[in-house]
Order: C-alpha cells, then structure tokens, then sequence
C-alpha cells in the first residue's frame, strides 16, 4: 500500500525521536494505558462479583498476561478485555445479556482453534445479523483479537488506528476502505475483507519501521495529547 507523503513523514519524525526496548519494539507513552478499574467494572457488567479479576487497573501487558493464564475463564477474559478498553457499562451490559452467543467463537479464538479473520467474520456476523448482540462493534471485538489468541495476535482496528489509516494511505480518488461515521467511529458495517486490508496496511507500517504488528498499531494509536494523537485530531475529516 503506497503511503500519504504528507503525513507519513510526520509520523516519520515522530518515531525518529522514539527508543526501542530490548525486542526492537518503540517504547511508547501508551504502554501504561489502563482502563477501567477491572473487578469493579466486570461486577457492575455482570451483576456478580468476579474473584478471579484483579482489582486495579491494568496496562495492555497485564492484560495480555492475565488473558493468557489458565486461571481465567473465556468469559473471565471478556470482561478482562473490555474493563481495559474502557467500554461503557451499559454497552457491556448489553453484550454480557447476549454473551453465551459469543462464547463459542471468542473460546475457540482463545484455544487457538480459530483464526482471527475467521473469528471476525464470525462477530461481524453476530453483531450485523437481524437478531444482532448489540453494542458490541469493531473498535471493541478486535480488542477480543488482539487479547484472546495464543499466537498470531490480530491488530485493533478503533477509530484512532482507523483514521491514522485514511490519513496514511495514498488511496487517490477511491473510498476510505474502513467506514468511519461522520463522527469519527467505525461503524459497524465494516466487513472481515476490510479488516483484511488494515490488518495489511499496519503489517506495511510495522515493516516499515521494523516493528511488531501490535507496536505500530499501538503506534498510530497514539495517546491523548501526544504527537500523532494531535495531528490525526488537527487532520482527519470525514472521507478525507
């Protein structure tokens, strides 16, 4: 995918003044991202108290850890996730009341049974069909991607990564690939096909920068107040 010269190069100025840790990853402000407080969160969502979360809020590491342990159950991990994603309560409450619906595509993501373009064709599925779960869209079940896989993570696709996307990619006259709404989110009709394609153009970003996946993903993620963060605001507009 060919690059935006305008706006690549201010994203390449920005990781010109990154380090890297020991894995060759950028170390970046985001890393101590957290959530909501994660066993509060996951009580109020579920109605029951959730012993086996922890009490404090948790970065993407812990999270990641924690998901990936076998003291947790599948739908431990749900709420483990959204808690870190910071997903509204009453959104979470819908999904939790529809949640044996997902189980058995988020377990079998989890097990390692189910690849992530084929589980995201799954939940777009669910969340799309006449009878949908609702309040559960893209920017939230690549969470489910990114966190649930023993291996071949998947990449989150929200509105950040998602406008960092329309901005970085010379596309010329044609549609932005991922569907934004007029005010900034992913809308829900985005397809496994268009996941496919940003999962492709950050492997082109990682590559570019000699990075994980999940770092330049991170990456053009951002943070409130930092560099790229204000430029994607100062930038975007809807089908720019």
């Amino acid at each position: 995918m060919p690059f935006n010269a305008q706006h690549i190069a201010v994203l390449d100025r920005i990781v010109g003044a990154l380090d890297r840790d020991d894995s060759g990853d950028f170390t970046l402000a985001t890393e101590g991202w957290a959530g909501s407080a994660c066993r509060a969160w996951a009580k109020d969502v579920s109605g029951t108290e959730q012993l086996s979360l922890p009490i404090e809020r948790m970065n993407r590491r812990q999270v990641r850890e924690l998901v990936q342990s076998d003291d947790l159950s599948d739908d431990g991990a749900h709420l483990a996730i959204m808690a870190w994603g910071g997903q509204r309560r009453d959104h979470g409450r819908a999904v939790w009341a529809s949640f044996e619906r997902l189980l058995p595509t988020l377990s079998a993501l989890r097990a390692g049974a189910l690849g992530c373009q084929a589980a995201y064709a799954q939940l777009h599925e669910l969340t799309t069909c006449e009878d949908r779960v609702k309040c559960l869209g893209p920017a939230y079940y690549t969470k489910l991607l990114f966190f649930l896989p023993p291996r071949e993570q998947g990449v989150i696709m929200d509105q950040w990564t998602a406008k960092s996307m329309q901005m970085l990619f010379d596309r010329g006259e044609q549609t932005p690939i991922v569907k934004l709404s007029r005010a900034g989110f992913v809308e829900r009709s985005n397809s496994a096909q268009v996941y496919d394609q940003f999962c492709i153009f950050v492997g082109e970003l990682a590559q570019r920068y000699q990075v994980s996946d999940g770092n330049a993903e991170e990456l053009i993620f951002s943070g409130s107040g930092q560099p790229w963060r204000n430029h994607v605001r100062a930038h975007w507009s809807y089908n720019a």
